[in-house]
């Protein structure tokens, strides 16, 4: 709502919030040998939602998802992740419901929800290793972009992540780190601590 921002012109679908209510179908096929911490195995997932007026929806507009991620044991320990996500958006979206470019998961570096638009497609390669005791590390490296239905892709528009983390295991039967992690993009870098 910055004085002459897109949100106070009122010309942003949901700019004053809303309902959204629909129905949705999810397929997933999973064989990873873990699902917190992978060292091998994929994931796809495929969805769609539907977000209809007749069961109180202000809205009406279609969502289809795509999720794959792949892991490869290179060597002991030693774990090449591939993660890739595509997100459409069709019909009368609402602002909050926008795909999003930026988080704590895939294209580290930019700050969560700073860019919005109809679509997102992105792909993201980590690798994980040891270094001592429960102490491990991360470098990684992605590409994506927000479009509209309008817009295009371009090398000069593409955002760019990459960066570094530290693991360290809380608890090595069940592989569950707590992770620190500095990504760098095309407007600087964020920090991320889970």
């Amino acid at each position: 709502y910055t004085p002459g921002g897109l949100l106070e012109s009122g010309t942003i679908t949901g700019y004053r919030g809303g309902v959204g209510t629909g129905f949705g179908i999810v397929g997933i096929r999973d064989n990873r040998d873990n699902i917190i911490n992978a060292y091998k195995g994929s994931l796809l997932e495929v969805s769609s939602y539907f977000f209809v007026p007749k069961l109180g929806s202000n809205f009406r507009y279609t969502n289809l998802n795509a999720l794959y991620q792949q892991y490869w044991q290179v060597r002991h320990k030693h774990i090449l992740a591939l993660q890739s996500r595509m997100r459409l958006t069709y019909g009368n979206v609402p602002f909050l419901d926008l795909s999003t470019l930026g988080n704590d998961d895939l294209l580290r570096g930019y700050a969560r929800n700073r860019f919005r638009d109809n679509h997102f497609a992105g792909a993201q390669l980590e690798y994980r290793f040891p270094l001592f005791w429960r102490l491990g590390m991360v470098g990684f490296a992605g590409l994506g972009d927000v479009f509209g239905p309008s817009s295009t892709v371009t090398f000069n528009t593409l955002k760019y992540s990459i960066g570094s983390g530290l693991r360290l295991v809380v608890d090595p039967a069940e592989r569950l780190n707590i992770r620190l992690d500095y990504g760098y993009g095309r407007e600087g870098g964020q920090w991320y601590f889970m």
